[in-house]
């Protein structure tokens, strides 16, 4: 076997236990992850112990099955495939993908597409973070735009590649504060925002919202997942000025009513649901 090659895992899943596998394996050493149909795809270095990965994994399920009380087939597959061919494959799937009729994210090292529109948020996102293929970020986008003023301060609540800081910036914010708990991707975020031209207007850290202090924000974007919204909601509900937006996002469909309630007890009015397959974004505001 070439030295230079990379395990790939695929994990079936359903919508309920989607973000918490593909956490996860990112936190036992995932490299890329590609979120399919009923499945996820994780990369890792050739240097792991792949059996100990799976039994990691089949255990992990087991306890989520337990503790969700859900019922699902545990299903696990490990292969050895080769490094270049991984690297050439993935570039080569990402193509220009339309937000809105303003909107357009694309690879960076994909050519400019014809009857290009407004804004462009060129994305790298270094095999892993997604490059706005996923549902939540699209939906998170479109009520960016739609509640985006000149001159508003946006806070982004896990900012992953940065597509939603960028995209903010790009639709004119004045400034953005962004964080997440991942120490890749602040990294991967500031890269992208200097391939667009927003850095000196991006501050980006890597923490938790307990590190923002006194700052108070006219917009606030959290795609992250139900659990972590619940949890962090009444602070960020403190962040955001009176009359500020609150844009939630990570939701399965039949977490709304959960969600709803924990809007309610936060102080925020819920405006609108948008919904694209199981995944929900919120837009709510402070009163």
């Amino acid at each position: 076997m070439n030295a230079l090659f990379f395990y790939q895992l695929t994990v079936a899943v359903n919508p309920e236990i989607h973000k918490a596998v593909s956490n996860f394996v990112f936190e036992h050493g995932a490299q890329g992850l590609e979120e399919k149909e009923g499945r996820i795809v994780a990369y890792f270095p050739s240097g792991i112990d792949d059996q100990a990965l799976v039994n990691a994994v089949a255990a992990y399920l087991h306890s989520l099955r337990d503790l969700l009380d859900l019922e699902f087939d545990i299903k696990i597959d490990i292969e050895k495939e080769a490094q270049q061919d991984w690297n050439a494959e993935w570039k080569s799937r990402l193509k220009p993908l339309p937000v809105s009729e303003r909107i357009l994210i694309k690879p960076t090292w994909v050519d400019m597409p014809k009857n290009v529109p407004e804004v462009v948020i060129e994305i790298d996102p270094e095999m892993a973070f997604g490059s706005g293929e996923h549902a939540t970020t699209r939906l998170t986008l479109q009520l960016v735009e739609k509640n985006m003023q000149p001159g508003l301060s946006v806070l982004d609540v896990g900012v992953g590649a940065g597509i939603l800081s960028i995209g903010a910036l790009k639709l004119g914010a004045a400034s953005v504060v962004a964080f997440d708990i991942d120490p890749i991707a602040p990294p991967t975020a500031k890269r992208n925002a200097v391939k667009n031209n927003v850095a000196d207007h991006c501050h980006l850290f890597t923490g938790g919202v307990d590190a923002i202090g006194r700052g108070r924000f006219d917009l606030i974007a959290a795609n992250v997942n139900r659990s972590q919204i619940v949890l962090i909601l009444p602070r960020l509900s403190e962040l955001l000025h009176k009359g500020g937006c609150c844009l939630l996002a990570g939701i399965l469909d039949i977490e709304e009513e959960m969600v709803r309630e924990a809007c309610l007890e936060a102080g925020l009015t819920v405006l609108d649901v948008r919904q694209e397959k199981e995944w929900l974004a919120f837009e709510t505001r402070k009163e």
